[in-house]
């Protein structure tokens, strides 16, 4: 998938929670889901890179715990055969 369709698949998203690439700017209200490209898994070879394979990130921010648009990433990223891992996390300082 090109980074084009990556932002499209997910700006799909927005008519549930804002979506931002990268950073939402200060006094945002919550939810709301940011994503980026992480990292590259590009398959390389002979000095040339063949595939490239961009890791992307997408996070969900919310004060309580989202079932519904969780649910909403994971079958947007499944419908568009995207594997993905989940993890959860609180930030202290922004109490979400």
């Amino acid at each position: 998938m090109t980074p084009t369709q990556i932002s499209t698949m997910l700006v799909g998203i927005s008519t549930a929670v804002p979506v931002y690439y990268d950073h939402a700017e200060n006094g945002v209200k919550v939810p709301f889901i940011e994503w980026t490209f992480s990292s590259t898994s590009n398959f390389n070879a002979d000095n040339t890179t063949y595939k490239e394979v961009f890791d992307v990130r997408v996070c969900l921010y919310s004060l309580v715990k989202d079932l519904t648009t969780e649910e909403l990433i994971k079958s947007t990223l499944t419908d568009n055969d995207l594997p993905f891992s989940h993890e959860e996390n609180y930030i202290d300082d922004e109490k979400l």
